[in-house]
């Protein structure tokens, strides 16, 4: 495929996922667009236009931040490098705990112990 016919459908998809993704909420809450768009200070046709074109004007990331945050919810951007990211991080946060939890434990019978099980060992 063209580069640039992947970069367009990227942003196509992209546009369909924030479209409905912001329908499906509008039906869970039963909201209508048109007080969706006094919420935002828009018309409803401006709503209108930017849920279901396919070619939304002015549709740039505060837009539908704005949009989102209108319905009630926070926006929640990622991409599968990141969330492979994540979970690796997520993962070594993991182990790192387990690691600190071990270390305390591990100092603490040390200190539990340390006048009788180490005093043999130095004066030995």
């Amino acid at each position: 495929m063209n580069e640039d016919f992947e970069a367009i459908m990227a942003e196509e998809e992209a546009i369909a996922y924030v479209q409905s993704m912001a329908l499906r909420i509008l039906r869970e809450k039963n909201i209508k667009k048109s007080a969706l768009a006094k919420r935002m200070g828009v018309s409803p046709a401006y709503v209108t236009q930017i849920l279901t074109d396919s070619e939304p004007q002015n549709l740039s990331i505060k837009r539908v931040a704005s949009l989102f945050y209108h319905l009630g919810e926070k926006l929640d951007f990622s991409c599968e490098l990141i969330r492979k990211m994540d979970a690796v991080g997520h993962q070594r946060k993991i182990r790192n705990k387990a690691m600190s939890e071990r270390k305390e434990t591990f100092d603490v019978w040390c200190h539990a112990n340390s006048d009788d099980t180490f005093s043999g060992l130095v004066a030995a």
